[in-house]
């Protein structure tokens, strides 16, 4: 295989390994969890709450049953500034789908 071949399926090895939970160390291997319904309820907390921030990425996600936890980083909502910070936020989930119970900065 030509270097620059080489080089992309590993690339893509690495891509795969970071994507599926547990892999490489012993997990079970099953898909990650959709993080847009925790995205929306953290946007619907911060709306609440008057927060003028907003998800730019999620960082960790678990799931078990019906109670969920996820590392996020935040940042100002209108992107003015750089700065990013980690939020742990835990969700509960209703008969309207999930609900942020709590976050911790």
């Amino acid at each position: 295989m030509p270097s620059a071949g080489r080089a992309l399926a590993s690339a893509g090895l690495v891509l795969a390994a970071l994507l599926v939970p547990g892999a490489g160390c012993g997990g079970t291997g099953t898909s990650p969890a959709d993080p847009e319904p925790f995205v929306a309820a953290v946007h619907d907390y911060l709306d609440t709450h008057h927060m003028d921030l907003r998800v730019a990425a999620v960082k960790s996600l678990t799931v078990t049953g019906d109670r969920a936890t996820a590392e996020m980083a935040m940042e100002h909502a209108d992107g003015m500034v750089g700065v990013k910070v980690r939020w742990r936020f835990e969700f509960t989930r209703t008969d309207r789908g999930w609900t942020v119970t709590r976050h911790e900065q």
